[in-house]
């Protein structure tokens, strides 16, 4: 069933702490007694309905989790009951291996197969290379369902890590070595998938020489050259530090295994232009591309997942006119949004689209997913002047960005998703952030009320420093996106500017794909940076993709010697209450507003699925719209109904 998410304020904190207190079990754990547990297999023959049924038991590091899972009762159905061994918790030396689940077991069956699904898009593929492209919209989406990973997060609970191409794995006592041992895999040319190309792969995401957007988040773990094979399915890994977060991040979608051997000898231009060049093992291959109108997929026929993918294909038609997309999803000419939620889909027209086609097209909704922010080139006047952007941070309206730029949905941004280190009513007592009432308070909910406005004394204080620094008058080039909510955002914020700091900005808008190189290249002076969502929703993710050098969105490299001593500390720190306090001294950092990146607004993503797509689930605690971009679980049933 497709689910409708909205995860309430504090939801990130619980999962932050849990995730913290799973870590430290799983460093001291002990092996317990086998339990014998039963469950029940149940044999399909021809479908009627869906229903829940029996809980899924599934193993993760220490922790036992049930889940219910939906299934399909058939008219003839065989029942047999076999036992399972489950044992609980597991050690952190101990291997890991990934229990079949109950959807991927009936793969193949004839019942779920089939199909060619259309898609839209709002862009063309930008960039097919993972190691090398940032954007979501332009290469992960694109891309991914061509490669595969070692770990993923479970396509049907995506909150979980399971194996991919890794068949199991296991770290040493003290988490300093990780071993993974491999699925007998096939690349699309035949090939089979080794170790070699796995330590291939780690050591081209953290190229110190090479710009990695994404994948280069995993130098924070490992260190170039120091990974080995074993043999031809083994590969041992050590790590820079000791953690029990590596598995986490790795099974981000973003760390995909390509051929050592369709790699070597080529040209970035090469890797980056076209699909096929790079060869993977997944689930899917790109057949066909034609720029501005459509690209294409077909079945990988030698997967090594016996009976994925269910479909035969997908195609995805690319729209720049939102109009026309909007009613190519209302008509059936296309069945769903690719990604399927990105801050491209503002909630509340997705929203209008499920009630405008009584249910048959589901809006998908993740809060807080992205954050919006601008760039300031920092290399350069007048940005290279710390005055200069503490008097940006202090100018923004973000409260009129909300209600003008996205009708009232969406938290003025801090630095982490609200609620994991302050709440928003703290965060409403900053400087930059303060509204105030006809008597000049400052309110704790200005989101909610109508009476307020920006307080003076943060828009006097910018003023103050712009004249401190001779940059008075200033008018330059703003980089940005030239449709959805990102070029409104460049609009409101240009307009504030103008207003509030007495300068000229001339808007620079473009596609997807070039403003990701003109950001990347630092084009303009300033740069709406999107609708940016951090690779994990965990802390350190957002750390080491904006506040330290080489992330993908600073890749001009704005550093603070105190933020970067802390985000070590943070990694390998096991103490959730420590952790936390190791967050805060970040925050106060941060706040004196000098970053290269402005926080304007936390975003929810949004898009939507025809009900005719089956088994795609949203996260239950930790919803991500950058994980499980595959497609190999889905299937299509042509009778569904809302």
């Amino acid at each position: 069933m497709i689910q409708h998410l909205f995860r309430q304020p504090g939801t990130i904190v619980l999962t932050s702490v849990i995730f913290a207190l799973i870590l430290a079990v799983a460093c001291g754990g002990a092996a317990a007694t086998p339990q014998i547990i039963e469950k029940q297999v149940v044999v399909e023959k021809e479908v009627i309905k869906e229903v829940p049924v029996e809980k899924l038991i599934i193993v993760e590091k220490d922790v036992v989790r049930e889940v219910l899972q939906e299934v399909v009762v058939e008219k003839e159905v065989i029942k047999e009951v076999i036992k399972q061994v489950l044992v609980t918790p597991v050690p952190i030396s101990a291997p890991v291996r990934v229990m079949i689940r109950p959807w991927q077991a009936w793969a193949g069956k004839g019942k779920r197969g089939g199909g060619v699904i259309p898609f839209s898009h709002p862009s063309d593929p930008g960039n097919w290379d993972l190691h090398r492209g940032g954007s979501v919209s332009s290469t992960l989406t694109t891309a991914s369902p061509s490669f595969n990973q070692l770990l993923e997060y479970d396509p049907v609970n995506p909150d979980v890590v399971v194996g991919d191409l890794a068949s199991s794995w296991e770290a040493n006592d003290s988490g300093t070595v990780y071993t993974f041992h491999l699925h007998d895999a096939k690349f699309h040319d035949g090939a089979p998938v080794t170790a070699a190309d796995v330590v291939f792969n780690l050591d081209r995401w953290v190229d110190p020489d090479a710009v990695r957007p994404r994948v280069g988040s995993m130098r924070v773990f490992y260190q170039f050259g120091t990974a080995r094979a074993i043999d031809d399915k083994t590969v041992e890994i050590p790590m820079r530090i000791p953690t029990t977060a590596f598995p986490s991040w790795l099974a981000s979608d973003w760390m995909k295994i390509y051929a050592k051997s369709s790699i070597e000898g080529k040209e970035q231009k090469e890797l980056s232009c076209c699909p096929g060049n790079i060869v993977g093992s997944g689930p899917f291959k790109v057949i066909g591309w034609k720029k501005g109108d459509s690209f294409e997929y077909e079945r990988n026929p030698n997967y090594f997942k016996d009976g994925l993918p269910f479909l035969d294909g997908f195609k995805v038609f690319v729209f720049k006119d939102r109009s026309r997309e909007i009613a190519s999803l209302q008509t059936e000419q296309v069945l769903g949004t690719l990604h399927p939620v990105t801050g491209l889909y503002e909630p509340v027209v997705m929203q209008q689209l499920e009630q405008d086609t009584g249910g048959k097209v589901k809006a998908i909704i993740l809060p807080n997913q992205q954050i919006a922010g601008t760039l300031l080139n920092f290399n350069h006047p007048p940005f290279d002047n710390p005055k200069v952007r503490r008097a940006v941070f202090l100018a923004i309206d973000r409260r009129e960005l909300i209600k003008t730029a996205e009708l009232g949905i969406g938290d003025q941004a801090s630095f982490f998703q609200p609620g994991v280190v302050f709440t928003p009513e703290e965060t409403s007592q900053w400087p930059g952030y303060r509204y105030v009432d006809a008597a000049g308070e400052v309110v704790t909910n200005p989101l909610e009320r109508d009476d307020v406005v920006k307080d003076p004394r943060d828009i006097e204080e910018a003023q103050a420093l712009i004249k401190e620094a001779g940059a008075e008058g200033f008018s330059g080039t703003m980089g940005g996106v030239n449709f959805g909510r990102a070029s409104k955002h460049a609009q409101v914020l240009a307009q504030q500017l103008k207003r509030n700091l007495g300068w000229d900005i001339t808007l620079a808008l473009s596609d997807i794909p070039t403003q990701a190189k003109e950001r990347r290249a630092r084009t303009h002076a300033l740069h709406h940076g999107g609708t940016f969502g951090p690779t994990l929703p965990l802390p350190d993710v957002l750390i080491s993709s904006v506040y330290r050098p080489g992330g993908s969105r600073n890749t001009s490299g704005w550093s603070n010697p105190r933020i970067e001593e802390l985000a070590e500390a943070h990694l390998q720190e096991l103490d959730p209450a420590e952790r936390q306090k190791m967050l805060k001294e970040i925050v106060e950092v941060l706040k004196e507003g000098e970053s290269q990146f402005v926080p304007m607004i936390w975003l929810s993503a949004g898009g939507a699925l025809n009900v005719k797509i089956r088994n795609w689930h949203a996260g239950a605690t930790t919803p991500n719209y950058q994980t499980v971009h595959k497609l190999e679980h889905i299937w299509f049933d042509p009778n569904a109904t809302p």
